[in-house]
């Protein structure tokens, strides 16, 4: 008896899913393409204090995608990187 109540309620509630289907979501495919077409801002801009620096395969790459590989690093840690880098290449 606890069984057949179960299916019942099973079949009730899949039913009323299969009727509505997803309705809350209101995007469609025509809006997700119109959103990959447009053209965004990716320019990474720094404060006075930082140096932006960038990182990737190269220039038109880099250019195209700065969001991706550039960041924004305090001076004091690139120049502490670069002294590291030139103590490496001298003491090899």
């Amino acid at each position: 008896m606890k069984t057949k109540q179960t299916m019942k309620n099973v079949l009730l509630v899949s039913s009323i899913f299969i009727l509505t289907g997803c309705q809350s979501a209101s995007t469609s495919v025509g809006s997700i393409l119109t959103e990959t077409k447009t053209k965004r801002d990716r320019s990474v801009n720094c404060p006075t204090t930082m140096i932006k620096v960038c990182d990737g395969p190269d220039e038109e790459t880099i250019a195209k995608y700065e969001n991706i590989y550039c960041s924004c690093s305090s001076r004091r840690d690139v120049e502490r990187a670069l002294k590291l880098r030139m103590w490496e290449q001298i003491n090899k």
